[in-house]
Order: structure tokens, then sequence, then C-alpha cells
């Protein structure tokens, strides 16, 4: 009896390792359920929407309305004024119809605001829908270069990634970061100035930025550092000389108020997906938080002093993104739209990969961690629900692990059939970048083929 238990065990753990029950027909179906129940929350949203209030009673969109009612007053000649909370919560207030909503901060530099101002040009509903068409298109284009070779049936299943709709149901900004990031670092050895212009553009947003300049240091890839610094400096210089100084002096006198928001919990740390938050969940004070937050950003600037220079940029990519997401304190749920980068570069190697141990179920996993980090604005009841967000470390330490187990197996693979022992120095992804470079010649082959 207990020999036959034992022997279902190991079948159970094989079948785990190998991953050979999860074959195309499986994940495409699995995508398609999925698919279901993302559109049924989605319709439960849009339908149960009224004066610009979703079923919750919470803004359609949430966070957009943030948005809009900062382009609102720019557009009324008041470009200060989102800085100023009273106001700001006035103008909330009186798109929703008077409704009690709360306050919905906004603490972007004026460059961001400069990219919101033609959003109070529609109403409000029809805006929301522009900018997530808008920028999910941008992100679908970028997700689109990382995945040249799948067919239209399976990107159509990649966009089940639970960080999407999340990104929709708060009507953030996601998209765009994920697609300025992906868009950067696939454009970065053919057109390095251009991949600098869009790297640039996450001025935006710095605390998705922090890595990005000690990547291509590190990397020597100086046009692209270069037109980095060009492309951040001109659009903050546009948005001073479309706001004045007074704008960008109000901005600088609220980071009080933003530093307040990080350390007194007035974004609840359980929509964070920070190693910052996650200590502050498990009670840490916020001194010893910021002292892990500050400690996991230096090791991960040290990770890429290490491997930035043997690294393709898609790879150096995938890395700056695990990196950026353990080293910004203030990241939140819908920032793992940045995650369908490492994973869409582990889907394209996949071929190459076919026989490496737990490839298939870890990538799902993986691919499947925003659901856990969700708090669904949508899903009744589930506001107060602290545990239902964990911080993001867990999933980039998953996606990061995922490349060390690639390298195990494909260098062990390399030793048992040409009896090359490296030395144990020698770094992981020295292998994971020839899988990629591989995977990159049999899509030209293809091409080629296709052609003639």
């Amino acid at each position: 009896m207990l020999g036959q238990k034992r022997a279902i065990a190991d079948r159970f753990v094989q079948a785990v390792r190998s991953g050979d029950w999860l074959d195309r027909s499986r994940l495409l179906g699995y995508a398609a359920i999925l698919g279901a129940f993302e559109i049924g929350l989605l319709l439960f949203w849009i339908l149960g929407a009224h004066d610009n209030l979703d079923p919750t009673g919470k803004p359609l969109g949430t966070d957009f309305i943030s948005f809009w009612s900062a382009s609102r007053l720019a557009l009324d000649g008041t470009p200060t004024l989102p800085y100023n909370p009273e106001a700001h919560a006035a103008l909330q207030a009186s798109v929703v119809g008077g409704a009690e909503i709360g306050y919905f901060g906004f603490f972007y530099p004026p460059v961001f605001l400069l990219i919101c101002l033609p959003l109070a040009l529609l109403p409000y509903a029809l805006s929301l829908l522009t900018w997530l068409v808008a920028t999910g298109t941008a992100y679908a284009a970028a997700i689109g270069r990382l995945l040249p070779r799948l067919a239209p049936l399976e990107l159509a299943a990649c966009a089940t990634f639970p960080a999407i709709l999340l990104n929709i149901g708060h009507g953030q900004n996601g998209f765009l970061s994920a697609a300025l990031f992906g868009l950067g670092f696939v454009l970065l050895d053919k057109r390095p100035w251009l991949a600098g212009a869009l790297l640039g553009c996450l001025v935006f947003k710095p605390q998705l930025a922090v890595i990005l300049p000690f990547a291509l240091a590190f990397s020597g890839r100086w046009p692209a550092f270069v037109a980095t610094a060009a492309s951040a400096t001109l659009l903050s210089l546009a948005s001073w000389a479309l706001f004045g100084t007074e704008t960008w002096a109000t901005f600088l006198s609220g980071l009080l108020l933003a530093q307040a928001t990080l350390s007194e919990g007035f974004v609840e740390p359980g929509k964070m997906v920070s190693l910052y938050a996650a200590a502050r969940l498990l009670h840490a004070p916020s001194w010893i938080a910021l002292t892990l937050q500050i400690a996991a950003a230096l090791a991960m600037i040290v990770l890429l002093a290490r491997v930035a220079r043997r690294t393709t940029a898609s790879t150096l990519g995938a890395i700056s993104v695990l990196a950026t997401l353990l080293a910004t304190p203030f990241a939140l749920d819908y920032d793992l739209t940045l995650l369908a980068i490492p994973l869409a570069l582990m889907l394209a190697a996949g071929a190459n990969m076919a026989s490496c141990p737990g490839r298939r179920w870890l990538s799902c996993s993986a691919s499947c961690f925003p659901w856990r980090a969700a708090r669904w604005p949508w899903a009744p009841g589930c506001q107060s629900r602290r545990w239902s967000s964990s911080p993001c470390s867990p999933c980039a330490s998953h996606v990061y692990g995922r490349l060390r187990l690639v390298e195990r197996h494909h260098r062990a693979d390399h030793r048992a059939h040409h009896g090359d022992a490296r030395r144990p120095g020698e770094h992981w992804l020295r292998d994971f970048t020839r899988l990629e470079k591989d995977a990159g010649q049999q899509h030209q082959h293809d091409h080629h083929d296709k052609r003639h």
C-alpha cells in the first residue's frame, strides 16, 4: 500500500516537472475559460455602471478619475490645481454627481499632466474608453514584437494575462509604461536613439525608471543612454514651458504628501506589490521596510553590473523589469503589466527550452500571479480584503528563478553531451541568451522560407 502511494506521488511529481500534460490544446482551453471569466467581469462592471460609477459605487475606471480631473483643471488654465487635494477632489466629486468616492490623488510629475492633457476634451466615459484603447494598442504592439512567431489564436490567448484586466479595471497607465519598456528594449540594438527616446518617456513615472540608467550604462549602450536622458529632459522642459514654474514648484512641494502616502499607508499596503509593502503587511516598522527595500535595490544594481554586458537587448529588458519591480518601493497591482515582458521572452524561447523540467507549469503559474495580487474594484465585498494582495517580490523572484532553472538544465545538458565543466562562477544568463539568439535565427529562417 505504501509503495503504491509512493508510486502515485512519484508520477505526480514527474508530471509536474515534465509539464507534458500542459500541451497547446489545454493551454488554449484554459485561456478560453479565463478569457470568458474576465469578459463576464467586464460586462458586469460596464452594465452595472451609472452616473460614471461602477456597481460598487467607485468611479468608473477608479484611478482614471484623477487623470481626467487633472486634465480638466489644466485645460481650464489652472495646471497647479491637480496638486491641490481640495480643488482636485471637488472636481472629482462633480464628475460622479456629488457621490462620496474619497480622493484619488495625482502625484505624477507635470510630464504626465502633459500626457493627460487631451483627456478632458472628451466626456468622462468616452475618454476612459479612448485612453484604454490607445494605450492598450501600444501594449499589444510591444508584446507582438516580443512574440513574432505566435499565431493569432495564441496571441489572443496572451490577452487573458490577468494584469491586463487589472489595468483596465483601474483605468491606469500600466499599458503605457509596459509598452515603453517593451518597445524600448526591442529596438535597443537596431535603433538605439529611438529606443532611448521611448525609454526616456518613462520619466512620467520615475519610480519605474530607477533601474534604467544602470541597465543602459552597465551594458555599454551609450547612444540609448544619451537618448534616454535627452528625451526625459526635453519632456520635462516641455511641461515646464507649457505649465510654468509654479506647477513644478507645487508638484515638488507635494512630494511630502506623496511620501506620507507610502509611509503612513494612505495607499493601503495590500494594494501595493513592492518589498516595502510586503514588510509593512507583516507589521514591520517603516524604517525596517525601507532598509529592506534599499538593500533589494542595491542588490539589483549589483546584479545588472554582473550580467548587463552578456545579454541581448530583450533579455536585458526582462531582467530590468524584474529588477525594477524589486527595487522600487512604490509599485501597485496594475504595474504587473510589466511582467508580460519577461514572460513573453520565456514564451518566445519556449521551443528551444522544451526539455527544461518544470518550464510549462512555472511559466503558467507566473502568468497567473497577478490574480493573487488583485484587489478587484468591481468585486462586491472585496475592497477590504487586505490578504488579497501579496508583494511582487515573490512573483519577480519566481520569474527570475525560472530563468535560473533554464540555465541549470541546459548547463547540465551541455556538460553531459560535450564534457564542458564550467567554472561555478560563470554566469547563467550566457546560456539563456544563446537560446534566445537561436530562437531569433529560427524566426528569420522561417520568414525567409515563407518569402521564397
